[in-house]
């Protein structure tokens, strides 16, 4: 089933929501140490990895105003095939400084609410 591009953009912003949720208090060394949060972000790292992916298959040319929509993208292919070989250290890095920028932007790409 095919989804309108907005929906995979929200599907974006819950992710990262929850992400920060998740993560709020903690710290690299908690984040380490906590098997069930490091499932619950990369869990969320790959739908948003996802949903970027379907709506640039679907919706070509529109994510052009993200930052990093490639990397991003490429990265939910690694927490899925080359688990393995994931550094949690990156992962946490990650949910700090890129999906700040990322969640601006995608609502950026939103229609503004009433």
């Amino acid at each position: 089933m095919q989804r309108d591009f907005e929906s995979h953009l929200w599907d974006v912003v819950k992710a990262i929501d929850q992400i920060d949720r998740y993560s709020h208090n903690a710290t690299l060394e908690k984040y380490l140490e906590d098997d069930f949060l490091q499932g619950a972000v990369e869990r969320r790292l790959q739908i948003i990895g996802d949903s970027l992916n379907k709506a640039d298959e679907f919706f070509p040319g529109r994510l052009e105003s993200i930052p990093k929509v490639r990397q991003l993208i490429a990265f939910r292919n690694r927490l899925v095939h080359a688990y393995f070989a994931l550094n949690n250290q990156i992962v946490w890095e990650l949910t700090r400084t890129e999906l700040p920028i990322l969640r601006a932007a995608v609502i950026a790409l939103l229609p503004p609410s009433n």
